[in-house]
């Protein structure tokens, strides 16, 4: 590779890093910062456009089951007849995918290692369905037009409503996620009480960051 782009170093430099999260906004504001990556760039400019994107996927099989689609478990260039017991349900695409949704009041701690599916844990990682999720995501995806810099709508969701994030803050912490944050994320609060396992000093927290959440 390094051959190819006429450079040296590490395969990864400058451009891979990794941020612990450790709060429910953090996590969810980096979901959406991922999931939004190519309406932000210009190359598509709705969810279900964003191609190799997860919230693609989910989309896909939301709609998928709400329309009841199935397919043949024969090849489609096979001319044959299927009763109905024969007809079996597609194979979700998102299927590699963890699942969002999480019950914090009843899913046990620790890990849940998937054992029968495509996908490593069957641990959902936010405290809303799918849909709801996908929801926010569309509103977001909807403030990020030139001009509307800043622009809510009448309503805020009821998510941000339960997090107290002001829908400013929100679309803030979504389009300047990687920028806001770089070794941890969460609130600033949480940050300063959180050490790291080495070194037990406390991390560095920046300023764009304190002033947007207001601590």
């Amino acid at each position: 590779a390094n051959h190819e782009d006429e450079t040296s170093g590490k395969f990864w430099q400058n451009r891979y890093r990794a941020v612990r999260l450790i709060d429910e906004e953090a996590i969810l504001a980096c979901a959406a910062y991922v999931d939004l990556n190519p309406i932000r760039a210009g190359i598509a400019q709705t969810i279900e456009d964003s191609r190799f994107t997860s919230a693609q996927l989910r989309l896909h099989e939301l709609t998928a089951a709400a329309n009841g689609e199935v397919e043949s478990p024969v090849s489609e260039t096979a001319p044959q007849t299927l009763k109905p017991a024969e007809v079996t349900p597609k194979a979700p695409l998102d299927r590699f995918l963890s699942p969002i949704e999480i019950d914090e009041l009843n899913d046990p701690l620790g890990p849940r290692a998937s054992v029968t599916s495509p996908r490593c844990s069957d641990k959902g990682f936010l405290a809303m369905p799918t849909a709801a999720y996908l929801e926010l995501l569309d509103w977001t995806a909807r403030q990020m037009v030139a001009g509307k810099r800043g622009a809510t709508p009448e309503d805020a969701p009821a998510l941000l409503e339960r997090l107290k994030i002001k829908p400013t803050v929100w679309y803030e912490l979504v389009t300047q996620f990687g920028k806001l944050f770089s070794v941890v994320a969460g609130q600033p609060h949480r940050v300063d009480d959180f050490r790291g396992r080495l070194r037990k000093k406390r991390f560095y927290v920046r300023q764009a960051a304190r002033e947007l959440l207001g601590t």
